[in-house]
């Protein structure tokens, strides 16, 4: 685990600079937590920190490798100002929150899930988090893919079921 940066300190009858806003992070593994079923204990790589950082995640798409939207302990998120604190989790320590589309404020919002990331965004980690790097939903279609090796197994099985229905 590491320590994150401390927040920007301000002085006596200014008015506050602004707060650690949303960063581009990659989840780096994501183990169930020992004491609840939906949540999941992540290591996440902010960049411009040493060591990875530990948050614990409710969202459903949570993952080794994602590319997501991070607000570390003792910044705000961006939407509603909110100061996010680290703190215990049933147990354990959280050191920030991980970003749905509702607290960064876009328009597209999947319930229990985190904003997931282009890969363009992954020479970005730790920097401040800008919207035209969210992953496109629903993401294009690749058409030119390669097809799986059993593809054509299965075209043959419905060509077969069809000539069965067809001829009886």
């Amino acid at each position: 685990q590491s320590e994150l940066p401390s927040p920007p300190a301000t002085t006596a009858g200014t008015e506050a600079a602004p707060a650690f806003g949303p960063v581009a992070v990659r989840v780096l593994s994501a183990a169930r937590h020992p004491d609840a079923d939906k949540l999941t204990v992540c290591q996440v790589d902010v960049g411009n920190v040493a060591a990875p950082v530990q948050v614990v995640c409710g969202a459903h798409n949570v993952r080794p490798g994602l590319l997501a939207v991070f607000v570390p302990a003792g910044g705000s998120v961006s939407l509603s100002g909110e100061a996010i604190e680290a703190r215990a989790v049933r147990g354990v320590e959280s050191l920030g929150m991980l970003c749905g589309g509702g607290e960064l404020g876009l328009e597209r919002e999947l319930p229990s899930h985190v904003v997931e990331l282009n890969a363009d965004s992954a020479n970005c980690l730790g920097k401040p988090f800008e919207a035209d790097w969210v992953m496109p939903w629903p993401p294009p279609l690749n058409l030119s893919a390669p097809k799986p090796p059993f593809a054509d197994l299965w075209a043959r099985v419905f060509d077969a079921a069809e000539q069965v229905e067809a001829f009886g």
